[in-house]
């Protein structure tokens, strides 16, 4: 029924969308803000109720209806109505989603297993980041950038998410000028991936790399925002352990047979890209 309604909207038959999901009950409640700005209503503020059998269907509907509205060339100030809405929207629902993943028991935050969040959420918010910045809405853009950082840490994911979410957040912030909050988002990085930094925690080197790289990043974001001396003393430091980590690779691959030659220039590859970014 959704693909129905998307064809149609491609094929510029709005009122004949409008008026299927005005007959569906399922889809007139995911849909219910699109009929709304539709008919011409404004609001400030949305007030939406969690249902845990149906959790991540709006958002995902919603990022899908905006973008083949948005590609379709509805009209603009509806669009631009529908757009302000549905990030509402998509916000009030993550935040939703964060509250309902643990309980307080005793004082203690109990987290409970994420299963009310589809893995798919965080891939169709990047879809529609990655939409808004094509169309240069890059508030918007960072807007979506923080929904989305904040749902992976909601869902525990690995670190390697949660680095790479936390610093396109950080830099789409500090692309539109949030430089405060941008700086915020960068000392986070630093607080959860400053422990790369001492090899005898981690077994596995690449891991170590890729955490680094994410540090990195952390660390040049805030030396552009700020002067800040002891940072420069840590970025100086993170290359010393790359380099070392270089060196430790290199004389690894020394042993090894020839069999494993492209394995260790792949390897290679990674430490010099850190080193040169």
């Amino acid at each position: 029924m959704t693909k129905e309604i998307l064809t149609l909207i491609d094929n510029h038959t709005y009122t004949a969308a409008y008026n299927l999901v005005k007959q569906n009950e399922r889809l007139a409640k995911i849909y219910v803000v699109w009929t709304l700005v539709y008919d011409g209503q404004k609001f400030e503020t949305i007030d939406r109720t969690i249902h845990s059998d149906d959790v991540g269907n709006e958002i995902i509907e919603s990022v899908k209806l905006y973008i083949h509205l948005s590609q379709s060339n509805w009209d603009k100030e509806l669009l631009s109505e529908f757009r302000r809405v549905a990030k509402m929207i998509i916000a009030e629902i993550a935040a939703g989603l964060r509250n309902a993943s643990h309980t307080i028991v005793d004082g203690q935050i109990i987290h409970t297993p994420a299963h009310l969040i589809k893995p798919d959420v965080r891939d169709y918010i990047q879809e529609l980041i990655e939409h808004f910045d094509k169309k240069e809405l890059y508030e918007s853009k960072a807007d979506m950038a923080r929904v989305k950082a904040q749902l992976t840490l909601t869902m525990n994911l690995e670190k390697r998410y949660v680095g790479a979410d936390m610093i396109q957040y950080g830099t789409f912030y500090e692309n539109v000028k949030q430089y405060e909050d941008s700086v915020q988002i960068y000392y986070a990085v630093v607080h959860d991936f400053e422990e790369a930094l001492d090899s005898v925690a981690y077994e596995d080197k690449e891991e170590q790399l890729l955490e680094l790289g994410f540090l990195k990043d952390a660390y040049e974001g805030i030396l552009r925002l700020t002067d800040t001396p002891d940072i420069q003393q840590k970025l100086d430091e993170l290359n010393f352990v790359v380099s070392t980590l270089q060196h430790q690779s290199d004389s690894e691959s020394f042993n090894q047979s020839t069999g494993d030659n492209h394995h260790v220039v792949e390897k290679k590859s990674w430490f010099k890209r850190i080193l040169n970014n």
